[in-house]
């Protein structure tokens, strides 16, 4: 099994990239902006509006991040590995929100050093990050993760890593329900629990908020374990199927994926939450399924550096828009801003490595240290209870 866990870091890695271009492209205003139609974007629009957005599907690669934590996740609970909730819940603090503490403190020193508070000439989104003076009580919300707070003022990507947190504290729980019941009960609970924050989002689209869309995160965590637990019968079931059909099935699950985009010119499609997010989920299950069963794509994945882009994808993701907002903040104006955007990729890899090295990797090796410990003490509380029973 661990080889397709490589496969689908492979795939953690290359979504963790494609929200790398997303946002060193987004700080470009016509990318931001609804260019759609226009003729003197066409080739902006050939990215933007066709398949070809996989390369750059930002929140598309979020909504498959939380298939694959369910997937991952739900794995040792299959090999009866899983340990008891209090072992669970501290890897999990310690490979997610230890990594993610690092990351706020980065973010608000490099904010404090170098904002210029907005900068002309570069899209809405960059400017909306970074323009205020540090605020206390925000920082102490990041840092708790206390209800719904503006989690784009300092790093815009920590929004999804507080449904990370949240899922965490839940999972196990969600696990009883996978392992309890048929997977048509369990698939159906998830459509439910997660079309809720769907249908709410589109009737109340001000609506700020980001609870609800942790009901939809449960529905992704679901669906993710469903993979894991019957993946042998759907890999079975992808080579029964003839080998002609196999390219059009890769087809599909990425026109799925990108949906949204281009079918941009129907407005019922690309206003409505429930049916895009429903249409990505399904291309980026059926994309998580072919990875482990077509041995092209399986072979492909297992190729450097694409496992060891999935293995510094966490810190990839954290700090890319960081490194973004920091060499843009001092070299705008000094420098083109395509050489800019050059430099701060350049950056970025070298600083995702060495946080990877640096914090990441370290704190996983503390969650297992303290997770084996907490299981020792527990096995060691129980066997005193029961001596007094066994000397009876």
């Amino acid at each position: 099994m661990s080889q397709r866990v490589k496969q689908l870091d492979s795939v953690r890695g290359l979504a963790a990239l494609s929200v790398v271009i997303y946002h060193f492209l987004l700080v470009w205003p016509p990318v931001e902006a609804d260019t759609f139609g226009q003729s003197q974007f066409w080739l902006l629009n050939l990215l933007k509006y066709t398949p070809l957005h996989a390369i750059c599907a930002g929140y598309q690669a979020v909504l498959l991040f939380f298939l694959l934590s369910g997937f991952v996740l739900s794995l040792p609970f299959y090999q009866g590995n899983e340990g008891n909730y209090l072992s669970f819940i501290i890897k999990r603090i310690c490979r997610i929100y230890l990594p993610y503490l690092g990351a706020v403190a980065a973010a608000v020193t490099l904010d404090a050093l170098c904002s210029r508070h907005g900068i002309v000439g570069l899209s809405g989104w960059l400017n909306r990050t970074w323009k205020d003076n540090l605020s206390p009580g925000l920082i102490a919300q990041h840092v708790l993760l206390i209800d719904s707070f503006n989690s784009n003022e300092y790093d815009p990507v920590l929004w999804s890593l507080v449904q990370e947190m949240r899922l965490s504290l839940l999972f196990p729980f969600l696990m009883l329900v996978v392992n309890r019941y048929p997977w048509k009960f369990t698939l159906c609970l998830a459509a439910i629990v997660g079309g809720v924050g769907g249908l709410f989002y589109d009737f109340n689209p001000s609506y700020t908020t980001d609870l609800l869309f942790t009901l939809e995160c449960v529905g992704l965590f679901l669906v993710g374990a469903l993979l894991a637990k019957h993946r042998a019968a759907l890999i079975q079931a992808y080579h029964r199927l003839p080998r002609w059909s196999h390219y059009p099935l890769f087809a599909a699950s990425v026109m799925c994926y990108t949906a949204v985009w281009w079918l941009y010119g129907m407005p019922f499609v690309r206003t409505s939450i429930l049916l895009t997010d429903t249409l990505t989920v399904l291309g980026a299950a059926t994309l998580m399924m072919l990875a482990l069963a077509s041995p092209r794509l399986s072979a492909l994945l297992l190729r450097q550096p694409l496992p060891f882009l999935g293995k510094v994808s966490y810190s990839l993701y954290l700090y890319h828009v960081i490194v973004l907002l920091t060499t843009i903040n001092l070299l705008y104006g000094l420098l083109n801003l395509w050489l800019i955007l050059l430099l701060a990729l350049l950056l970025t890899f070298a600083i995702t490595v060495a946080a990877y090295y640096g914090i990441e990797a370290p704190a996983i090796r503390l969650g297992k240290s303290l997770s084996a410990r907490s299981l020792l003490w527990t096995r060691h509380g129980a066997a005193r209870v029961q001596a007094p029973n066994t000397a009876r």
